[in-house]
């Protein structure tokens, strides 16, 4: 942190606070709110540097007024020799509070982004482990001021420009980004605390103490309230980010998992703006961590209802939208065709429904299998403008059920093929959802409202003299 006290020697010792200087009215006041009542515990993510042994100290005397009680983390990041360790054990000691210490393994290559992720993993486990209502980070302003102006420099938008969160979900709480870390730390060293001083935190090399030593330094030399002025900025980006958010998440409330992706209802009357979010929060879905191309590209394909790239596909499927990754899913497990006079259950992609074929007794065993390469038409010709002209992304190929003969694809159920005219592919996701979690490829000999039943199609044949022809679909509800 910049321009940090001298590390104090003595244990804390009570002290009265100068006007405009008693930030722990503050941080009582938004943890209450947040956490606050009889039997709530919050885990106190402690450094070891100025700012988290004040906010420990702060809330070692909070917590029981307002019934929180406290439980510590501390991790060792291994980057170099350290006493922070045994700075926080031994003042949790000294208070009565529990404390968890981890630690990384020494040698891997150092790095703020890495480091972010291996603690926000760590005080993930630990708060699990210990039933945590919450995690308190004692992020102040100046770190506020410090993210702004980083995110700027790299180009975010409104997400960005929001800074860091208050409350970050349902776990993570930040109740001191509007106070100056310099008051902090001057209510640390008149409490005579002892802490550590981080000699990385000088190193400029690193991209925020660059931020904080030089950039802020010129910026509040021109106007000494920039950083209230950025905190102020972060405060009003945030309340329009949360505006936009709240929308997108509105055009994903109906979304499911299905086929190794994700449903939704097709946003594409939603504002660029909103479709952005909607683009982020399906990739962080698909664990995928967003690139400002992702979100672009993924944008595009949600506005036009199709395409790829990327790595992502998009696909229209009946009235909705299929998002998934490019990679091609393990086919259907081939089945015998039924009988003439006799119902199977298929799998999805299919809605409910029954689907009467017409066969001759000619045409001998049939099955009922997803698609391979290479596969023909009995009537002549590839697949190639089947899956076109119903625009089936590759992915899902081998999901879609096709009746298979001698002669070759007699039908792509589902598909409405050359032989019938153009249209549109139709998907059900609770078929799909319901055949993935059974694992049952297909069951055999059953009536068709069962499968209605199952959330899938029913596939049924019957003798008829001349070539075999699909009749079609006749939907239930």
């Amino acid at each position: 942190m910049p321009d940090q006290p001298a590390p104090g020697t003595g244990p804390g010792a009570g002290s009265g606070e100068q006007p405009g200087m008693d930030w722990t009215s503050t941080l009582e006041e938004r943890v209450e709110a947040a956490i606050g009542g009889r039997g709530q515990r919050a885990l106190l993510a402690v450094s070891g540097g100025a700012d988290s042994m004040a906010v420990l100290e702060a809330m070692s005397e909070i917590g029981p007024r307002i019934g929180v009680a406290l439980h510590v983390a501390h991790l060792d990041h291994g980057w170099r020799p350290s006493g922070a360790a045994a700075l926080v054990w031994q003042r949790c000691q000294a208070l009565g509070l529990p404390l968890t210490l981890g630690r990384l393994p020494r040698g891997w290559a150092p790095s703020e982004d890495r480091a972010r992720e291996e603690r926000r993993r760590f005080l993930a486990q630990v708060a699990w482990a210990v039933e945590a209502d919450a995690v308190l980070l004692a992020h102040h302003g100046t770190d506020q001021a410090e993210t702004v102006l980083a995110h700027l420099m790299q180009g975010s938008g409104g997400r960005g420009l929001a800074g860091m969160a208050e409350g970050a979900g349902t776990l993570w709480l930040r109740p001191l980004l509007d106070v100056p870390g310099r008051d902090i730390r001057a209510w640390a060293k008149r409490r005579q605390l002892v802490y550590e001083d981080d000699p990385t935190n000088r190193d400029e090399a690193h991209l925020r103490n660059w931020i904080r030593h030089r950039l802020l330094a010129e910026m509040a030399s021109r106007q000494p309230r920039v950083e209230a002025a950025l905190v102020r900025s972060a405060r009003l980006a945030g309340r329009d980010e949360a505006a936009l958010s709240a929308e997108a998440d509105a055009w994903l409330g109906d979304r499911e998992v299905s086929l190794g992706g994700l449903l939704l209802t097709s946003p594409a009357e939603a504002s660029d703006a909103v479709l952005a979010r909607i683009a982020y929060r399906l990739l962080e879905t698909l664990g995928r961590r967003p690139t400002e191309g992702q979100v672009l590209a993924l944008a595009r394909a949600l506005k036009s209802g199709g395409g790829g790239g990327r790595g992502l596909w998009v696909a229209r499927l009946g009235p909705r939208l299929w998002v998934g990754g490019s990679q091609v899913l393990p086919p259907l497990t081939p089945q015998a065709a039924p009988r003439p006079g006799e119902t199977i259950c298929l799998p999805g992609p299919l809605p409910p429904g029954l689907i009467d074929m017409e066969l001759s007794p000619l045409v001998g065993p049939l099955a009922v299998r997803g698609w391979r390469p290479g596969d023909r038409l009995a009537s002549g010709g590839g697949l190639g403008p089947v899956w076109k002209g119903a625009a089936v992304p590759r992915p899902l190929r081998p999901r879609v059920p096709l009746v298979v003969g001698r002669a070759g694809v007699l039908a792509v159920l589902g598909v409405k093929g050359p032989w019938q005219g153009r249209g549109g592919w139709v998907f059900s996701a609770s078929a799909a959802v319901l055949a993935d979690r059974s694992g049952r490829p297909g069951l055999f000999g059953v009536p068709a409202d069962d499968c209605d039943k199952l959330g899938g199609p029913a596939l049924s044949t019957k003798a008829a003299r001349g070539r075999p022809v699909r009749k079609g679909a006749s939907a239930r509800s």
